[in-house]
């Protein structure tokens, strides 16, 4: 399992970042001062760190600056709102990957962890999305931590939904995608794909989250 590390000394913050990570996949640990953070994310092996820049012991400058001379190659986002446009860019050039102000939505923290996964490994093991979290390696779904139980098409198709949430994806390119070889079969069989996802994720307090538009394609909420 991905591990990410949270430093942070206001515990309501470090609560809500934990939440996010955690609905991503990620095992968190959490560290209130500075120095105790860069001495746990040194020894860690952590994937992702979301570090505050005014800490006690450490500020979060000096933790980025000395994890990166020390080959540190963990995703570290800073997050202030006690610094300036100058200090921000500091903290940029010590070496974090991205800097966001307080207070921090928990839509953009995953935003930006999920755009810098993308930047750093490639493509997602692991896509979170509101309720829905799915394992691409191990092909596993869950809603509500209740498990889909989906399989060969079906998961597939939320995949591809998933990898263009946002965007409808045509239903010609779902059909090539998800039954590839399969030329015999008909734009109904995406429908039917579609509606058995539907009827799943309903059944686990998803709600309709997957809109069709005629003409255009499909795409999750």
């Amino acid at each position: 399992m991905r591990k990410a590390l949270v430093i942070e000394d206001n515990s309501t913050e470090a609560a809500d970042y934990m939440a996010v990570l955690k609905s991503m996949g990620y095992k968190c640990d959490i560290a209130h001062a500075g120095d105790i953070g860069y001495s746990m994310l040194g020894s860690g092996d952590y994937d992702v760190a979301i570090v505050d820049q005014v800490l006690p012991g450490m500020d979060g400058e000096t933790i980025v600056r000395n994890a990166r001379r020390n080959g540190i190659k963990a995703i570290i986002i800073c997050v202030s709102n006690h610094v300036g446009k100058a200090e921000r860019l500091e903290v940029v050039r010590a070496g974090a990957d991205h800097y966001i102000e307080k207070p921090v939505s928990a839509d953009e923290l995953m935003s930006y962890v999920t755009a810098l996964e993308r930047r750093v490994g490639g493509e997602q093991s692991v896509i979170a999305y509101r309720s829905i979290v799915v394992n691409r390696a191990e092909r596993t779904a869950f809603c509500n931590d209740k498990d889909l139980e989906l399989k060969g098409q079906i998961f597939d198709f939320l995949v591809l939904l998933l990898d263009n949430r946002g965007r409808y994806v045509p239903a010609k390119r779902i059909l090539k995608e998800i039954c590839p070889g399969a030329k015999t079969l008909g734009l109904d069989a995406v429908r039917q794909v579609k509606l058995r996802l539907c009827e799943r994720l309903e059944a686990c307090g998803a709600g309709n989250v997957i809109e069709t538009k005629k003409g255009v394609g499909y795409a999750i909420l």
